[in-house]
């Protein structure tokens, strides 16, 4: 994927501190609300609440991992891709992308999913409807991981079965409120 940038090489940086500021130096510029890329035709916008140390939430949900926002970590191997999600919105022809509605606390959540083709990085944008929030995005490390991304994929691509819900008919024509008694 000729189009991909180059991961960051922590090792390039006297330090983690001297690394990390190239991180954010590298979301800001491609994430920077003027000059952010529509997808698909949709405005994007950013995750901005909470703030943390000066940038928004849409950074740290791609550079650390956890379940519980107060106790996130900084993951080196996501902070390695931070030039990845604006190059995979920009060649978003090139990747798997799909739809989902998934479950949250809050209600039903629908998500647009980007996945590069052999499914071992994930980019997720939130679907408000009016415009699109980038939410996360992390390598898949493990290949059961990848299989099973690969196929919701697939799941979510495939055409509806002909026989799937529908009810038996047994006569001349379609049953109707008018036919069926």
């Amino acid at each position: 994927m000729s189009w991909l940038p180059n991961m960051l090489n922590n090792e390039d940086y006297e330090d983690f501190s001297h690394f990390f500021d190239v991180v954010k130096e590298v979301f800001k510029r491609d994430f920077d609300p003027r000059t952010l890329p529509r997808f698909q035709g949709r405005r994007l916008a950013l995750k901005r609440h909470p703030m943390t140390d000066g940038l928004p939430s849409t950074f740290w949900h791609f550079v650390t991992e956890g379940a519980v926002e107060s106790e996130r970590t900084i993951e080196l191997s996501r902070c390695r891709r931070i030039p990845w999600p604006r190059a995979i919105l920009v060649n978003s022809t090139q990747v798997h992308c799909w739809q989902e509605v998934k479950s949250t606390k809050k209600g039903k959540a629908k998500r647009v999913l980007l996945a590069l083709p052999d499914f071992s990085y994930l980019f997720i944008l939130d679907d408000r409807d009016d415009y699109l929030l980038p939410w996360t995005a992390y390598p898949v490390e493990y290949n059961n991981q990848r299989r099973r991304l690969e196929k919701r994929w697939k799941k979510s691509t495939a055409p509806p079965r002909k026989d799937a819900g529908a009810a038996p008919n047994e006569g001349n024509g379609p049953v109707t409120p008018s036919t069926a008694w």
